[in-house]
């Protein structure tokens, strides 16, 4: 864990960055030892998502926004339950209000549960208003006190053992009651100036942190699923949220309703919830393998990781995170802002995305906050040397923020940062042949990566040019000639910024460039065995009727995967959109 050091005025803001900071250091520990609700190993990876709005910087007027923006992120059953107590938490206008603020989060984090358990993180919020008053952190001699606030709240981690079956057996601590300890030793030790030599966690928690052998959980079914409902502030009634499923966390935020959900049945949760309210974010996960901040594949993956380097990319690449899991990928999110609220790309439901953009919402993208996504990489280079394929310099800073953390940050040395020079799905084919290279043991991979960049390319066909131009990427004027003309432009994303490659009237159009392209690729002997990606907006259907047909009329041995456009990219062209990339081995 970290230690923070800094003066007696340091505000409450960098305090919460600095806790959240120092979960996301043992944010794998927090993984390997989740046994309750469900042995699913994420304990860890949704804290670190659904907490990363406390790393942001905001002044007194902007706590309200935050606040929304933990309710965005919020996901899998720990998640939700510690951003409803922190979106009351950080609500606190200075030290002396902490313990009131205290006593509000923890009120609503347990009115969220809807069957509260004992030895969880529930019992650490209800004792921590306590002990906020007998151990006050505005006190003259507050680092004094710090050391018997933080024992306290280890007790009562401790105490929790006892309390829960699974714990029992497993003979552990509650994984998310440790995550909540780990955050508060960081953001307490910070708050008080508390510089003295920090216990490592084997010493407050001695063998309490590896599941016993002899442990056995019950195989888990279904689903895990996070929702984001617009109710225009109405609730339904207790017994209908009862019925829709297991391990059930609900909480309201203005006109919104936040749920966490364990069902076998996600297509039929899905028709329930429109019934209730607008779907505005849906996020499912297999409850047998829900994915985790570093993914290492499937059990039978044909490309499962096992070399010596990890691949780490842009979500801003079309590469989906089931795709990125099973080729040993670790994915770090931009932002997708809507209505001038900003989403992690994960949260959300491309269908949703498209609607706005319909509706004529301005729609825009924006990079994540540098302490999280230094925190992201400081966690991913504990795990072992890994090269981050940024997306193109040209597109976002992205680049340059690892390049100053690499410098900056002492474990930049088991990082390589590589500008791919690209987006989108011409990324995703990138980072996957290049994560295929590492995982068989290549060598230099960085440079690997960069040959394949020049094998790797894209055509993305956009629809409407209003899309881009609402964006600013395009002038009103262009709009203006490509609707009286029908003209559609084709682009590819390449290393000076995007490229257009040609104008075309209607889908016809569209697919006779599609054609004469993958022809010229054909005559020119390219390898007969590319991996091509067919990424769609909100036209899957006709994607997956035209598309594989053709493109294997030309490369019948093609590996060929459907996913969704980028979101990042899907932002700027808009629904009707579609793309292909193609990815040969360097």
């Amino acid at each position: 864990m970290y230690v923070f050091v800094n003066s007696m005025n340091a505000s409450l803001d960098a305090a919460f960055a600095a806790g959240y900071a120092a979960l996301v250091t043992e944010a794998a520990l927090c993984d390997a030892i989740n046994v309750f609700p469900v042995k699913d190993g994420d304990t860890g990876a949704n804290l670190r998502v659904s907490l990363a709005p406390l790393a942001l910087t905001a002044g007194p007027d902007d706590k309200k926004a935050r606040a929304a923006a933990l309710l965005r992120a919020a996901c899998g059953n720990s998640g939700n339950i510690a951003a409803a107590f922190f979106s009351e938490f950080m609500q606190a206008q200075g030290l002396a209000d902490l313990p009131e603020r205290a006593e509000a989060g923890a009120t609503k984090a347990r009115q969220a549960v809807a069957e509260p358990k004992p030895g969880t993180m529930l019992d650490i919020f209800a004792r921590l208003p306590t002990l906020l008053r007998t151990y006050p952190v505005d006190a003259v001699d507050s680092s004094v006190l710090c050391p018997k606030l933080l024992a306290a709240l280890a007790a009562e981690v401790v105490r929790g053992v006892g309390l829960l079956p699974q714990l029992r057996a497993a003979d552990v601590v509650d994984a998310g009651a440790l995550a909540m300890y780990i955050f508060f030793a960081g953001f307490f030790r910070y708050l008080t100036s508390d510089s003295s030599e920090e216990k490592a966690l084997d010493a407050v928690f001695p063998g309490l942190l590896t599941v016993a052998d002899s442990y056995r959980p019950v195989k888990e079914s279904g689903f895990c699923i996070d929702v984001l409902l617009d109710t225009g502030g109405a609730l339904p009634e207790p017994e209908i949220l009862d019925a829709l499923g297991d391990s059930l966390v609900a909480w309201p935020e203005n006109d919104y309703l936040k749920l966490h959900i364990h069902t076998d049945e996600p297509e039929v949760l899905r028709a329930r919830l429109s019934e209730i309210g607008r779907i505005v974010s849906w996020k499912d996960s297999p409850l047998s393998g829900t994915l985790n901040s570093l993914p290492s594949g499937q059990p039978n993956s044909p490309h499962r990781h096992t070399g010596a380097v990890r691949v780490i990319t842009d979500a801003a690449g079309s590469l989906p995170r089931e795709l990125a899991e099973q080729e040993g990928i670790i994915l770090f999110d931009s932002q997708i802002v809507i209505a001038g609220q900003a989403w992690p790309e994960s949260q959300v439901d491309p269908a949703e995305l498209y609607r706005w953009m319909c509706l004529g919402e301005r729609v825009s993208t924006a990079q994540a906050a540098r302490v999280a996504r230094d925190s992201q990489l400081a966690e991913c280079c504990g795990a072992g040397h890994c090269l981050y394929l940024a997306v193109g310099s040209a597109y976002t800073g992205n680049y340059q923020m690892a390049l100053d953390w690499q410098k900056n940050d002492p474990a930049g040395v088991a990082l390589t940062v590589v500008d791919s020079g690209a987006a989108s799905g011409r990324l995703a084919v990138m980072a996957i042949l290049t994560a295929r290279y590492a995982a068989g043991g290549g060598e230099n991979v960085a440079e690997y990566a960069r040959r394949c960049g020049a094998l790797c390319e894209e055509f993305l066909f956009i629809d409407a040019l209003a899309f881009l131009a609402a964006g600013g990427r395009v002038s009103r004027a262009g709009e203006f000639f490509a609707g009286i003309f029908g003209l559609k432009p084709i682009i590819s994303p390449m290393p000076e910024g995007v490229r257009k490659l040609g104008l075309v009237r209607g889908r016809d159009g569209q697919l006779a460039f599609l054609k004469a392209r993958l022809l010229d690729r054909v005559a020119g002997n390219k390898p007969a065995t590319p991996l091509i990606l067919l990424q769609y907006t909100d036209n899957r259907d006709w994607l997956t009727a035209t598309l594989p047909t053709l493109v294997k009329s030309f490369y019948p041995q093609a590996e060929i995967h459907i996913v969704p456009l980028s979101l990042t990219t899907g932002a700027h062209v808009g629904p009707g959109s579609w793309s292909v990339a193609l990815g040969w081995s360097a």
